[in-house]
């Protein structure tokens, strides 16, 4: 009400507001209007309106995203692009990777069974939180981990779940460690490359129906990721690449952005040649970054080891209590410890997890979650402090 009244204007014989409606909404608004006898007037929005409110339109699965948004107080801006779907997708990946437990998964799962059980309904966060269990369920079944128990591998059936190259405990498969973290930093890179991609083509896209010529710069972003993802796998795990042509790549997609990523609509040639061009220095710097956040996914199998070491160091203290009247110690030191590990997981999915969607994918997408949240003056509404 207050946010209302204070953008109320007033001559000697008439009061009236100023604000946004949806389109889809406008006719509900005529007929409310003539039905209290209001006048209106109506018009669309304008390249000059810099606060235009946003208000996404979820789908059934899409909708499972928003309340991670409302936690995070995130969203994107009216002219920017909507990414819930794919932000949806790729956070149910990087959360089950962090977590990186299939037991830890059986407990959340078990969580939001009880939250429906109590609340006698599956709301958004608690089918996210569904979601989200069963993710980490699968891929602790791929890797063979559960509450990180090496035992468990001498269990034929959850042995028979697990992706040998994937596997926590390789020698069950005649695999040896290193090979087995090789292809999970390549599991990782490869993902980070896939949705980095991912990003710079839904760039493309809306550029291109914006007759927006920059586009082309996303596609030298898009030959630089792919030879950065190269370079990264010769680095951190040594595959063999040719490195030559990986340079020639990083060298043209360096020169597709300096040419064209100062071009826009309203611009001539010329201008956004010269933008770009002045732009050069900053293009080298943010083509370094480009591989920076590439490695960065790496990130994904660093944060699940570690979860795993803990788990492990915890089941190995309490191996060494149990014995006789020590046992209930050990039971202690194994509940306490595996409480603690799943919490300190659960932040990692907050501080690595979020990251890699809010920051490296919505870079390449141009997003910068600028948004405003449609909430518009009501009956009825409720007072924000």
């Amino acid at each position: 009400y207050s946010s209302a009244s204070e953008t109320m204007e007033k001559d000697d014989q008439l009061v009236w507001l100023s604000g946004y409606i949806p389109e889809v909404d406008l006719d509900t608004f005529k007929q409310a209007a003539v039905a209290n006898r209001w006048a209106y007037a109506v018009d669309d929005v304008s390249d000059e309106d810099e606060a235009i409110p946003t208000k996404l339109r979820f789908n059934k699965v899409t909708k499972l995203i928003s309340p991670l948004y409302s936690v995070l107080g995130i969203l994107p801006g009216y002219r920017e692009t909507d990414i819930s779907l794919w932000f949806l997708m790729f956070f149910t990946l990087f959360f089950a990777m962090i977590m990186g437990d299939g037991g830890y998964g059986l407990i959340l799962l078990i969580g939001a069974i009880l939250l429906a059980m109590k609340t006698k309904k599956v709301d958004t966060p608690t089918f996210l939180l569904f979601v989200l269990s069963i993710g980490t369920i699968l891929w602790g079944a791929v890797t063979g981990t559960w509450f990180g128990m090496e035992a468990a591998m001498k269990v034929p059936f959850l042995k028979a779940l697990t992706l040998p190259g994937f596997a926590n405990y390789p020698e069950y498969f005649g695999l040896t460690s290193t090979m087995q973290q090789n292809n999970i930093m390549k599991f990782s890179f490869t993902m980070g490359a896939i949705q980095m991609e991912l990003g710079s083509l839904l760039a493309v896209k809306k550029k291109l129906a914006a007759k927006d010529l920059s586009f082309v710069s996303d596609i030298g972003w898009m030959i630089s990721i792919v030879a950065m993802y190269l370079l990264s796998l010769y680095l951190v795990i040594g595959q063999n690449v040719m490195i030559t042509p990986i340079f020639i790549a990083i060298l043209i997609g360096f020169v597709l952005v300096i040419l064209f990523g100062g071009m826009g609509p309203g611009k001539s040639f010329s201008e956004g040649l010269k933008a770009g061009l002045g732009d050069s220095f900053t293009t080298f710097l943010n083509t370094i970054s480009c591989f920076g956040n590439v490695m960065s996914y790496i990130r994904l199998f660093a944060v699940g080891m570690a979860g795993l070491a803990i788990a492990q160091s915890f089941n190995n203290m309490a191996a060494g209590l149990a014995h006789g009247p020590m046992m209930i110690f050990a039971i202690i030191v194994v509940v306490i410890g595996h409480v603690l590990n799943l919490v300190m997981c659960i932040l990692s999915v907050v501080v690595h997890g979020v990251r890699l969607n809010v920051l490296e994918f919505s870079g390449q997408v141009g997003l910068e979650w600028t948004g405003i949240a449609y909430d518009p003056f009501k009956m009825n509404d409720k007072i924000k402090n």
